[in-house]
């Protein structure tokens, strides 16, 4: 009789032996990009480059500035730039229809492209501190980041070369005042828990 051929079982081992770690672990922590990433490698504009402030400015303390000066809202802003436009379109009939007391119509004219250049400058300023806000952002990071490698490294060679300690003493410093800021933390963290507790 002819012999009838057993089925050969598949291995479930393979179908499974592909672990999940094998997909890249980038994609799932940082997304098909990473501005971080990026933005590390973004060259830093010189100062030299970047305008001075205009000679002879003055910065007028903050107290004076909200005692002495007329804040309008944010969302008028923009109708307060209609308001001259239309101050300046009729500036022909303008002394007639409001008499010789109404403020100069000139004045309109001269605040109108003031303010358009400067919130175009404003805009401008702002981005590029913006920029300049994140760079140095991760670089204090990386910074922070290498420096606490370093630590690391230093307390764990010290054990048989304690010179080290000496000659990192600034690198040591760091990792000092960090471990002292965090035992602060959590005694101010421990004070406000006991302070908001229900008195017995």
């Amino acid at each position: 009789m002819p012999t009838k051929k057993t089925p050969q079982k598949t291995s479930s081992v393979s179908k499974t032996s592909q672990p999940a770690a094998a997909l890249p672990k980038a994609a799932a922590d940082t997304g098909p990009y990473d501005s971080i990433a990026e933005n590390r490698r973004l060259p830093v504009v010189p100062a030299a480059s970047i305008p001075k402030v205009t000679a002879g400015f003055v910065p007028t303390p903050n107290e004076e500035r909200l005692r002495r000066l007329t804040r309008p809202a944010e969302a008028l802003r923009a109708e307060l730039l209609v308001a001259l436009d239309e101050v300046i379109a009729r500036k022909a009939t303008y002394r007639g229809e409001l008499g010789d007391l109404a403020p100069d119509p000139e004045q309109a004219e001269t605040l109108r492209p003031r303010l358009a250049s400067l919130r175009e400058s404003v805009e401008a300023a702002d981005a590029l501190a913006a920029f300049l806000h994140e760079l140095e952002e991760i670089a204090y990071s990386d910074t922070a980041e290498f420096v606490q490698a370093v630590t690391e490294e230093i307390e764990h060679r010290a054990r048989k070369k304690p010179e080290l300690e000496l000659a990192y003493s600034r690198v040591l410093y760091i990792a000092g005042q960090r471990r002292q800021l965090i035992t602060e933390g959590i005694a101010r963290a421990r004070d406000r828990k006991d302070s908001t507790a229900p008195t017995p």
